[in-house]
């Protein structure tokens, strides 16, 4: 799933998806939450902005962190194979 499909999901308001990375189970709880405090007139679109910015970057990062980890670990488990 990608990140524009799984903010519109939290836009709605709707259940976290099944299956998701750490890194877009954090993300999509993020986006939850921020749409929520824009709606209850929390926070303005600007704020919201800026905060939904902040975390996708923290989510690239993330998710290029768990394919680094997953890929280390196929290595590492090819050289104890071998």
């Amino acid at each position: 799933m990608d990140l524009d499909e799984l903010e519109r999901i939290a836009m709605r308001g709707e259940p976290m998806p099944e299956g998701l990375t750490q890194a877009k189970q954090v993300y999509f709880q993020g986006l939850s939450l921020l749409y929520a405090r824009f709606r209850d007139g929390r926070i303005s679109r600007e704020q919201g902005s800026a905060d939904k910015g902040k975390m996708l970057h923290e989510c690239r990062v993330r998710e290029g962190t768990e394919r680094a980890g997953s890929r280390l670990a196929e290595w590492h488990a090819k050289l104890r194979k071998d």
